[in-house]
């Protein structure tokens, strides 16, 4: 059944209310709270916080999850509680914040701030935004006198919070509970430790208890990152073989609408058992993949538009997708002359007008 309340495609939307708590994990015990709310007729105020709001909703990683409530749910009560008693705003947001703070003690979880937000859609629909602000460090200038004499000096403040052109990395959007909907909550998660499952999981798993939704998109991201993870260090000794891999990958989502593991192993590593094998038991099984999915179009579109080869001389190498199995175009070799080395061949390519750039 399609939800009643979509969230994602907001073009404009309504602040209510906001609060900001501090959550410095690395000098202090305890959050530092706030007993009112965010003055938001400050309308500089009111464009800081829609512009991130909006931008996050907007965001191509952002993900659906429902809330696990098999047990009692500390977010989604203190949610149920702001919208059924709007007085205890204050209240249920400093609930919230404490259940965040206690999952970063102890962490190596980036500190910053805690701002929880109520907005209206355009429909009048009420959601709840949960928005980490980690720490920036920002450098500012100051009009000193000393001995009489002027002095513009440089003062760096590392307690920044990010700006209007900064994406956050960790936030949470609820909309009102109908056990119908196909999702609760969208969550944006971008964890740069994903090397340390106990950090990577903290946002999502333990602070908000959701599990989540088995999407298209969800699924096509999955697979996608894993087959390519998968394939560059299966065939890190080869490139050749490991862009003829990808090549096979790339080519599979775009002219196919549905993504099967099992006619993908065997069709890309037919000729290694062991590698096919592998591939089904380390990319699916062990992540608990779905082996068979929608492909999600958009998603591919937006990820194949570019592929980036790494070259140690420092040389950038950015492709379209599409050109890197046409060898007409462009061609992978080993080198005959020095052991472990590439040529790279770009051939029968036109030149735009203004064909040479500099980098500012």
């Amino acid at each position: 059944m399609a939800d009643k309340v979509q969230m994602i495609n907001n073009n404009d939307i309504t602040v209510l209310e906001a609060i900001l708590h501090v959550i410095d994990n690395k000098n202090s015990d305890t959050p530092e709270y706030s007993d009112l709310l965010i003055d938001i007729t400050d309308e500089k105020v009111k464009a800081f916080l829609k512009k991130h709001i909006i931008d996050s909703l907007k965001d191509d990683k952002i993900l659906k999850a429902k809330f696990n409530l098999s047990t009692t749910n500390v977010v989604f009560e203190s949610f149920k509680k702001v919208m059924q008693e709007p007085s205890s705003s204050v209240e249920q947001s400093k609930i919230l914040t404490a259940h965040l703070f206690k999952f970063m003690v102890k962490r190596n979880i980036s500190g910053g701030c805690l701002i929880i937000s109520k907005y209206k859609d355009e429909n009048d629909n009420i959601f709840l935004a949960i928005l980490k602000m980690d720490y920036n460090d920002i450098t500012l200038h100051e009009r000193k006198t000393i001995d009489g004499k002027i002095l513009n000096a440089l003062i760096t403040r590392d307690n920044a919070l990010p700006s209007m052109k900064q994406k956050l990395q960790k936030c949470a959007f609820i909309k009102e509970y109908n056990i119908e909907n196909s999702y609760d909550i969208l969550i944006l998660d971008k964890q740069p430790n994903k090397t340390d499952e106990d950090v990577a999981l903290f946002f999502y798993k333990y602070f908000l208890d959701c599990t989540l939704c088995n999407d298209i998109k969800t699924n096509t991201a999955n697979f996608f990152k894993k087959s390519c993870s998968f394939i560059t260090e299966v065939y890190s000794d080869d490139p050749i073989k490991a862009k003829d891999k990808l090549a096979i990958l790339y080519n599979t989502l775009k002219s196919s609408e549905v993504f099967n593991a099992v006619t993908f192993a065997e069709l890309t590593f037919n000729d290694s058992e062991e590698i096919k094998n592998k591939y089904i038991q380390d990319v699916f099984v062990k992540n608990d993949l779905v082996f068979e999915t929608q492909i999600d179009k958009e998603y591919v579109k937006n990820k194949l538009k570019r592929i980036q080869l790494n070259v140690v001389e420092g040389i950038e190498i950015n492709v379209d997708s599409h050109i890197l199995d046409d060898e007409n175009v462009f061609k992978l070799d080993e080198s005959e002359e020095k052991l472990g080395t590439y040529n790279i061949s770009i051939k029968n390519v036109h030149l735009e007008e203004k064909w040479i750039k500099r980098k500012r």
